[in-house]
């Protein structure tokens, strides 16, 4: 699979789990996903597997960079906030 276009499923699915009520962390290298009553979790989880570790690596950059948003963060957070 083209790593670019891994990259990118990877951050539609975790702006996904994040409008249908998820949190999502990294411990010690795992993927940790909590959700809330309804929300699809276990069908998202079977989603995100091809794409853990690009999301594992996405989040840590994020941990890196909280204080530092990039164009595309705010891009999607326009796109998927129905405010």
């Amino acid at each position: 699979m083209n790593v670019d276009k891994q990259a990118n499923d990877a951050l539609a699915l975790i702006w996904l789990m994040g409008s249908a009520g998820m949190t999502y962390a990294v411990d010690a290298g795992v993927l940790v996903i909590t959700g809330v009553e309804g929300s699809p979790i276990e069908e998202l989880v079977g989603l995100l597997k091809p794409y853990k570790e690009a999301i594992i690596a996405y989040l840590n950059v994020l941990e890196l960079n909280k204080s530092a948003r990039t164009d595309i963060d705010e891009a999607y957070d326009a796109g998927m906030r129905l405010e």
